[in-house]
């Protein structure tokens, strides 16, 4: 029975070893998990962040491009308004050319 209580007890021993390395595996794979848990989340967050500040720079942009399209019409509307004022002069100045060209031609015609 000695030979048989010793096998046993090798076997157990080797048992016993093979548990606590499996115990050490656990503790060192349950710290290693931990770890990445906590990287993880500060990479959310992080992600999180850049996310918000994405939104608020396309709002920005946004917000930009809205006020350029704005000042674009309106710079467009007041050369329209010009190029209108500077036909109305043309106009005017031609009117005026004709005018004075008849009354040079009627002078004409009165002293001939």
């Amino acid at each position: 029975m000695d030979e048989a209580d010793t096998e046993h007890q090798n076997a157990l021993d080797g048992l016993n070893q093979q548990l606590s390395q499996h115990q050490e595996n656990l503790e060192s794979s349950s710290v290693n998990t931990a770890s990445l848990e906590k990287r993880l989340k500060e990479k959310e967050k992080k992600a999180q962040q850049l996310d918000e500040k994405v939104i608020e720079l396309q709002e920005q942009n946004m917000t930009q491009a809205n006020k350029a399209q704005a000042e674009s019409t309106s710079q467009k509307a007041n050369h329209e308004h010009l190029i209108n004022e500077h036909k109305k002069r043309i106009d005017e100045n031609d009117a005026l050319c004709q005018t004075y060209k008849n009354q040079l031609a009627q002078q004409k015609q009165m002293e001939a």
